[in-house]
């Protein structure tokens, strides 16, 4: 039996390591390749293999979201027509939360910074503190989030990635 899986959500070489390896553990696969910039992954089994199963543990390993794309030469959904769509829709997320985060963080450089390139000191040392981490929280945990939530995740199950060495 062949599989193929969409998967995103990968950024690194390690990603695709630790889900082929996640999907390895499966009992019945016989091979297993995650191409990260095509992102797929191709999956050989002796067996039938629950495609819940597959995607629980793709799941379990990292924030990243598979779909399963063909079955034994059977295309049971065309996302290679909707894989651009994905992509673009993606790039919009990435550029609405880094404005978001350039919004919240312009404030804070301006605040730390206005001692030592103005010579002006504008707050109190306590409320300037207090204000730059009002302003720093939802950068962190809103918009940064699901690197938190992905981050914890292999953490968790001692799959690192890139975003692991970040934390």
């Amino acid at each position: 039996m062949k599989i193929t899986l969409n998967i995103d959500g990968m950024h690194c070489s390690s990603c695709a390591i630790n889900i082929e390896r996640a999907i390895k553990k499966i009992h019945g696969v016989k091979s297993v390749s995650i191409n990260l910039i095509a992102k797929k992954g191709y999956i050989e089994s002796e067996h039938a293999i629950d495609e819940k199963e597959i995607l629980s543990a793709v799941k379990k390993v990292g924030n990243y979201k598979a779909s399963i794309a063909e079955v034994e030469g059977k295309s049971e959904m065309n996302h290679e027509h909707n894989h651009g769509t994905i992509e673009k829709n993606e790039t919009k997320v990435w550029f609405r939360k880094m404005f978001w985060a350039w919004i919240f963080t312009i404030p804070i450089m301006f605040l730390m910074m206005s001692s030592r390139v103005f010579g002006i000191k504008i707050l109190p040392e306590n409320v300037m503190v207090l204000l730059m981490l009002i302003l720093s929280f939802p950068v962190i945990f809103v918009l940064g989030f699901n690197t938190l939530k992905s981050g914890a995740r292999g953490f968790t199950n001692f799959y690192f990635n890139m975003v692991n060495t970040i934390i």
